[in-house]
């Protein structure tokens, strides 16, 4: 009898133990072993040159990060769409569009609730009026986890080598899955 007491109490504690351990877990916001996809949007802010001519607009991106799990790093191939209106002060602009593909590479913060991140890459821009030209961005970031996702929130500067350099700086909130 006493033995049944002593491997209830044993079980018993163990139990608890585990539940506690379980409860106390936070996933990691960095992505497990593999790739995960996400998407993003939000403003878009031109800089230098292209300010005088074109107003705020917006940015839209999808990506996939490829990671492996406990890794502080991660690679990320991402498709960016800008959108930048003319403003109506300037004479003979037009509407530009830039889309880019590229990839990035991220520098994590490895454990914690949260993940501060910084990334920087190399992609290839497509811009009306300026034709197709190679660019870099860099920029740095907060992933947080969520229920289903992992929220992202992430602020840039792009800079497209073009014969007039074009600076773009998109501010972005968007879900990784």
């Amino acid at each position: 009898m006493r033995r049944l007491a002593s491997i209830a109490v044993i079980a018993a504690l163990c139990c608890v133990g585990t539940a506690t351990a379980q409860q106390t877990m936070v996933p990691p916001a960095s992505p497990t072993i593999g790739a995960s996809g996400g998407f993003g949007g939000g403003i878009a802010l031109p800089v230098g040159q292209m300010s005088k001519t074109n107003a705020a607009g917006y940015s839209l991106e999808g990506l996939v990060d490829f990671s492996a799990a406990d890794q502080p790093f991660s690679f990320r191939l991402e498709l960016i769409y800008q959108r930048f209106d003319k403003k109506a002060t300037a004479v003979g602009a037009n509407n530009m569009n830039m889309t880019s593909i590229g990839g990035s590479i991220l520098a994590r913060r490895p454990k914690g609730a949260s993940s501060a991140f910084m990334l920087g890459g190399i992609a290839v821009y497509r811009s009306s009026g300026h034709g197709t030209k190679p660019g870099v961005s860099l920029g740095g970031g907060l992933e947080v986890p969520l229920t289903f996702f992992v929220g992202i929130a992430d602020v840039r500067v792009h800079y497209v080598l073009a014969d007039k350099p074009m600076v773009t700086i998109p501010i972005t909130l968007g879900a990784r899955f």
